[in-house]
């Protein structure tokens, strides 16, 4: 479908994944609406692939030239910026704005802080209690990551955890709350309460790699923790977006006997015939 506008005189690339860029020849800068309302019908349709119908959801970011650049570099970064921001938003379209600049200098300076962070403890656990309906009986919790930062006061996840996520430094955070959540398990034993699970949240970058399984049963061991205490989810989208094939990773994890669910299902493409390949023991609806 991309390779069809070549012939309206326009450029087209893969970026990176399923990422592409698109020079746009326009004859009024303010003609940029109804050309990318036009791009994002013509992209936004079921696609046929093997016999299976798929649905294509879009996020497009604009950058405008000169308005925004007036160079390919600059213009490319800010249209990227403009489409993260319209996956964080959940929208069809963002247009760049100066503003977002301003956001990911802040972000990038929050990047560098977090391996300090981590080492100097200025991170928090908070667990979410997880209540049975039918007796109100908790059963478990899901930990959570807080940033109690020096001087910018508490951070919410989504301040940091997006940003760590596409630098790579989210396995760091990963291995802090697996060690946090582990030693969490091993206090409530050692202290004779009852056995609660906890879960923890993994991402894309976390079920690529092929160590985890080996280092988190590293940990149970070192704490004498019950394996199936210890519970890790993994968002439907993020599964899909996966590079690699997970079910190594996760047949892995399933074999040192840790519960592995899917979160936020329903919010993906992921088929039902995929879902039952896959080592799971539970779907978060």
């Amino acid at each position: 479908r991309l390779v069809q506008l070549r012939a309206a005189g326009s450029l087209c690339g893969r970026l990176a994944g399923g990422t592409f860029v698109l020079l746009l020849p326009l004859a009024e800068l303010d003609d940029w609406r109804t050309s990318i309302s036009q791009l994002h019908a013509m992209l936004n349709r079921k696609h046929e692939w093997q016999g299976q119908t798929l649905d294509l959801n879009v996020s497009i970011g604009v950058a405008l030239s000169p308005a925004h650049g007036r160079n390919a570099e600059t213009l490319v970064q800010r249209a990227e910026q403009a489409m993260f921001e319209a996956k964080r938003l959940r929208t069809d379209v963002t247009l760049y704005d100066p503003k977002l600049e301003a956001d990911r200098l802040s972000h990038l300076s929050l990047l560098s802080e977090l391996e300090t962070a981590i080492a100097q403890g200025q991170l928090r656990q908070m667990l979410q209690p997880k209540l049975r309906l039918r007796d109100d009986r908790i059963t478990g919790a899901e930990a959570l990551v807080r940033w109690q930062h020096p001087q910018r006061g508490w951070l919410p996840p989504a301040d940091f955890i997006p940003f760590a996520e596409r630098s790579g430094r989210i396995r760091q955070l990963t291995d802090w709350m697996l060690a946090r959540a582990v030693r969490t398990l091993a206090g409530w034993e050692a202290a004779g309460r009852e056995p609660l699970s906890i879960a923890v949240n993994i991402s894309t970058l976390d079920i690529q790699d092929s160590r985890l399984p080996t280092r988190l049963a590293q940990l149970l061991a070192e704490y004498r923790v019950d394996p199936g205490l210890l519970q890790l989810e993994v968002t439907e989208t993020g599964l899909m977006a996966s590079g690699t094939d997970p079910i190594a990773v996760l047949q892995a994890l399933k074999g040192w006997g840790v519960r592995v669910a899917i979160d936020d299902f329903g919010t993906g493409q992921s088929s039902l015939a995929y879902l039952q390949r896959l080592p799971v023991h539970e779907l978060k609806i």
